[in-house]
């Protein structure tokens, strides 16, 4: 017993001495990897809502709506909304595009008969979609899009999270 006592008070003795020298700096190590991607929105200058566009819910009008939380009374009066369409491939790609039929794009935010904001989607109604839609529709304050510099990283969803993961 007394000589775990011993033993505990001299290692104790040993990290505070250690604790208190401070030598030169050394150089900078390695720069690690990429931790994992954050929750997506979050920052009020710029989030991101993820609409699911059935097949089954264009019928034979080319225009379908949905609620989306994202559009604010602030965002309709000095933000900006970008709609991005997943193709088949995965991607996904702005509106219009080569690779989905999704060909229009609006929003509104409503203050009746229930205040909100709803985006609606367009197709042609003869040729509508045939499987499944995914839209991620991406609001942004007027400051946080004076900061992109280089506007084409706007074209593509994937290029633009590029851009908003190097500003971290």
């Amino acid at each position: 017993m007394k000589r775990t006592s011993l033993v505990l008070a001299l290692m104790a003795f040993v990290a505070v001495s250690l604790n208190g020298c401070k030598g030169d700096d050394g150089p900078a190590g390695p720069r690690g990897a990429a931790g994992p991607a954050g929750p997506q929105g979050g920052d009020a200058n710029f989030q991101v809502a993820i609409i699911n566009i059935p097949a089954g819910d264009w019928g034979t009008g080319g225009y379908v709506e949905y609620p989306c939380s994202i559009i604010t009374p602030a965002v309709m009066d000095s933000g900006l909304v970008i709609p991005y369409i997943q193709d088949d491939f995965g991607y996904y790609d702005g509106i219009p595009s080569a690779y989905h039929e999704i060909t229009g794009f609006g929003y509104v935010y409503a203050t009746s008969p229930t205040p909100g904001g709803i985006v609606g989607f367009e197709t042609t109604p003869s040729a509508p979609p045939t499987t499944d839609r995914q839209a991620k529709v991406v609001t942004m304050s007027a400051s946080f899009l004076r900061q992109i510099e280089d506007r084409s990283v706007l074209q593509s969803y994937e290029s633009l999270m590029r851009y908003v993961q190097t500003r971290k």
